[in-house]
């Protein structure tokens, strides 16, 4: 790819550009001229047969493009004053940069095997940089245990508020590798606006990561900067100490490989920032999606509410609380979205939402509507026991503030009949069931009733049977439960009702025998069972 080149040094009267490719804008020329700096400790500027460290500098000049530099002690100037030096900048364009997946760090490694550093502007280079980067060794993986852990701690630090400032002490190579390691393991939204120099003595740096060399005569003061001590040994010392870590995350991270610890890295800089996308989430490992789902749960929905993209929360939905399903189930954005989808956690939402009875909002929902018959009809799965025995206490509440269409009624009633008891929560759902006058729906609002008494509500036998078979059967259940000398009274007044039942119940005593055990006493299931023979 095509670059841009900007070279600094002392001239006539100051430090000034020397060299400079058309195309940047006066902005980011003073940026590339303040960042270009090289100091000495005083002691070193007349020093003879020393040699001085290098500087290389990686930095984001602005939104357009991204520089790699290096900055070189060149002693005297042509006016014979000290404290000469050199800085020859590159400048790549960000986007291709991210395009090809060129780490900045490979890219310097590239730019030094390929001598393309200049030291004065006459020597010449080539126009173009090839971004066919040979891969770079994970150095991360090769590090002992310990070590994981300290560079870990340091990494995570990336993912808070504010990115964190560092100073790195130990020889230029190891300096060097310390910049690689860190750089290598941050993902693109932190990597390249992410300041590096290899070198650094005094003040003015804007980089994040500063490197100074082990010697004492370059120590100084470098203000609130976490200083990390890196060399050769087993362990890393950070001074001040470096902020506690969630020793779990710690461990888990340590664990990952290379790409799963960038995205995790990713994922946990966007969700603190407020800008994570629930879609991004999917793109974590199954582990790493275990891990955010265990302590990030809330974040996650709220994500997933702000995005209306709900199609990741199954993935954490065992994670969800109580006051988290309460929201969801606040928010009738969500709810159309939710039935649109037909997501497995469904059921659990819906066991808030009659917990909660928030039923205003899903007034009217068809979706809903039909979610709530699922779990009725589906009552005894295992995932639906919990939102049936919520939708059973507060059925009734839900009819009267929504008043469903009489199809759905219907069926709602054929559905909740099988597991009616004498409750007092049946007659509130009797009442709710008053402003629909049919005789269908009068039939189980007498039949509902009569399982809160001990009578058999003779109304019911000025009403049609309905069809619904588990309907018959709640019939035949409170059949069974009257006293024998009640309910034969009842079979010798009303004979053609009674033969009408035995008829719409298939005809058979198989349909009767799940129900007669319910009876109160064996004379009643004979009197009963000759009957309906």
């Amino acid at each position: 790819m095509k670059v841009l080149e900007h070279i600094y040094t002392s001239l006539k009267v100051e430090f000034e550009t020397q060299y400079l490719t058309e195309g940047l804008s006066r902005e980011e020329v003073l940026t590339l001229e303040n960042q270009s700096n090289y100091f000495l400790p005083p002691e070193l500027l007349y020093a003879e047969g020393v040699e001085y460290p290098v500087k290389y500098v990686l930095y984001p000049l602005s939104s357009r493009y991204y520089c790699i530099g290096r900055g070189i002690y060149k002693g005297l100037d042509s006016l014979g004053r000290v404290g000469n030096y050199l800085f020859h900048n590159v400048l790549f364009d960000t986007k291709e940069l991210v395009a090809h997946g060129a780490d900045p760090l490979a890219v310097l490694h590239k730019l030094i095997k390929d001598n393309y550093f200049v030291s004065d502007s006459q020597e010449s280079r080539p126009e173009e940089v090839s971004l066919e980067i040979e891969n770079r060794p994970q150095l991360f993986d090769s590090l002992t245990a310990e070590k994981k852990q300290n560079v870990a701690k340091l990494l995570l630090l990336f993912t808070e508020e504010s990115i964190p400032r560092v100073l790195v002490v130990g020889s230029e190579p190891k300096r060097i590798e310390f910049a690689e390691l860190i750089l290598s393991e941050l993902p693109p939204s932190i990597k390249y606006m992410t300041g590096i120099e290899t070198y650094g003595y005094g003040q003015g740096t804007s980089a994040v990561i500063s490197c100074i060399p082990e010697e004492k005569e370059y120590q100084g003061t470098y203000g609130e900067k976490i200083q990390v001590q890196w060399g050769s040994s087993e362990s890393i010392s950070f001074r001040p100490t470096v902020p506690a870590v969630d020793s779990a995350m710690l461990q888990h991270f340590t664990t990952l490989d290379h790409t799963d610890r960038i995205q995790f890295i990713d994922f946990l800089f966007s969700l603190k920032q407020g800008s994570a996308s629930i879609v991004h989430f999917g793109e974590l490992s199954k582990t790493s999606q275990e891990f955010f789902a265990l302590r990030f749960s809330a974040s996650l929905l709220h994500m997933a509410i702000r995005a209306n993209d709900l199609s990741k929360v199954e993935l954490f939905a065992g994670n969800l609380g109580e006051s988290d399903w309460k929201q969801l189930a606040k928010n009738p954005i969500v709810l159309d979205l939710l039935y649109a989808g037909n997501y497995g956690f469904l059921p659990r939402l819906t066991q808030a939402i009659f917990s909660e009875k928030t039923f205003s909002n899903i007034s009217g929902n068809a979706n809903f509507e039909r979610m709530v018959l699922s779990i009725l009809q589906q009552q005894h799965a295992s995932e639906n026991q919990g939102a049936a025995l919520a939708v059973q206490s507060n059925l009734g509440a839900w009819i009267s503030a929504v008043k469903p269409r009489e199809e759905i009624v219907l069926q709602l009633c054929a559905a909740y009949a099988p597991v009616w008891s004498q409750e007092t929560s049946l007659a509130a759902f009797a009442d709710s069931l008053s402003y629909l006058q049919s005789p269908a729906i009068a039939f189980y609002r007498e039949l509902a009733r009569s399982f809160g008494s001990k009578q058999f509500p003779s109304v019911l036998f000025s009403l049609p049977l309905p069809d619904n078979q588990n309907a018959l059967h709640t019939l035949l259940r409170k059949i069974c439960s009257q006293k024998q000398s009640d309910i034969m009274k009842q079979m010798k007044k009303h004979t053609a009702w009674f033969e009408q039942l035995s008829a719409r119940s298939e005809g058979s005593n198989k349909a009767c025998l799940n129900i007669l055990p319910l009876a109160v006493s064996e004379g009643s299931k004979k009197g009963f069972f000759s009957f309906l023979k």
